[in-house]
């Protein structure tokens, strides 16, 4: 019985690692701007306590504008820090969008790839069948033939 051999079977597995590759690169740059989420999110977070914090002091005591000028200073600090992590972000998207692109094309060419060796098997299985059915025509006819002359 034949086997069934795809000639571009090792061009599909040179495109897996360069996909594995490029999804390497890509996730570096991701995770980056996850970091850069992470830290916007934990000054937003500092900011938001320090609020809650500012107004709990302004309820129990009198006011004192020193506290006041140093949470003023406090607030533009931290909202100076989120302004720079939100610029280092913008700075990255356009490389994380062109590594994205570049993954996702290499994912495409493989899985084309992928899809072309599938119909080829799916071809060499039809030729498999059409000649076992082939074979079994040509058995039949021959012992039809043989019981016509009664050789059996």
């Amino acid at each position: 019985m034949n086997k069934f051999k795809f000639k571009l079977d090792s061009l599909i597995k040179i495109l897996k690692i360069k996909e594995e590759q490029k999804f390497a690169h890509f996730s570096l740059i991701a995770a980056e701007i996850s970091r850069g989420n992470f830290q916007i999110e934990e000054i937003e977070n500092v900011m938001h306590k320090d609020i809650l914090q500012q107004k709990e002091q302004f309820r129990q005591k009198e006011f004192n504008i020193a506290d006041v000028r140093k949470y003023s200073q406090n607030q533009k600090l931290m909202k100076k820090q989120i302004s720079f992590a939100q610029n280092k972000m913008n700075k990255l998207q356009p490389e994380f969008d062109k590594r994205r692109i570049a993954a996702n094309s290499v994912r495409k060419e493989r899985r084309t790839m992928e899809i072309y060796r599938e119909k080829q098997y799916a071809n060499f299985q039809k030729e498999l069948l059409n000649e076992e059915a082939k074979t079994m025509d040509e058995f039949n006819v021959f012992k039809k033939d043989r019981e016509r002359r009664g050789i059996i």
